[in-house]
């Protein structure tokens, strides 16, 4: 068996994308504005922009477009 030793992101993402994407969302439909796949691929990139300092820059623009929407 071959072991790898380097995984890049995208093929990574493409993967768990896949996998998202067989999960039943549970959620009463009339609530939800997101799909469960969209929810958790979102929480994948989080990390890497808390990561990148650029979290709370991400964070501020989210709440100034909520105001509009």
């Amino acid at each position: 068996m071959h072991i790898r030793k380097h995984v890049s992101f995208g093929s990574l993402r493409a993967k768990l994308s896949e996998r998202f994407l067989e999960i039943s969302d549970w959620r009463k439909s009339e609530s939800v504005k997101y799909d469960i796949h969209d929810v958790l691929m979102s929480g994948l990139i989080l990390p890497h922009f808390y990561r990148q300092r650029k979290f709370w820059d991400l964070l501020y623009a989210y709440n100034t477009l909520k105001q509009f929407l």
